[in-house]
């Protein structure tokens, strides 16, 4: 009786190399591609809610006139204040937390203060609502 020797189908060591060599190019390319939309959402929403805050900031302060320091000195207004007297919906405020008020960007607290005539939102690198340079205006006419 003769015996018929089965041949194993299976992956060879050489192939499952290629393969991981292939994965690893491919994870090489996407991830910092990945990184970068994260990082452009983060800024995105760190955006949004730094001009939600200054449009109920505006809001508060005009409801509230007698908040405003008549020396036009800069004052600081709590973000935690818009949320108790109803102007800021926490849920409006992406990736922050009941407790606290922080950029998603630079993980810090927005800090928000204003004058006469302004209000300026900041998040620790960059602020939303300070006064246009009007020099190029003038320029112009």
């Amino acid at each position: 009786m003769k015996y018929k020797k089965e041949k194993l189908k299976a992956f060879t060591l050489l192939e499952i190399i290629i393969v991981l060599v292939v994965i690893s190019i491919f994870l090489l390319v996407a991830l910092p591609s990945m990184n970068k939309f994260a990082d452009s959402a983060k800024n995105k929403s760190d955006e949004l809610n730094m001009l939600a805050i200054k449009e109920a900031a505006t809001l508060y302060l005009a409801e509230n006139p007698g908040i405003i320091n008549s020396q036009n000195n800069k004052q600081i207004l709590e973000v935690k204040t818009l949320v108790e007297e109803g102007y800021l919906d926490i849920k409006n405020l992406k990736d922050s937390d009941e407790n606290e008020f922080k950029s998603p960007k630079t993980n810090l607290k927005y800090e928000v203060t204003f004058d006469k005539n302004h209000v300026i939102v900041s998040n620790g690198t960059d602020k939303i609502g300070l006064p246009k340079d009007n020099t190029h205006d003038s320029e112009n006419k």
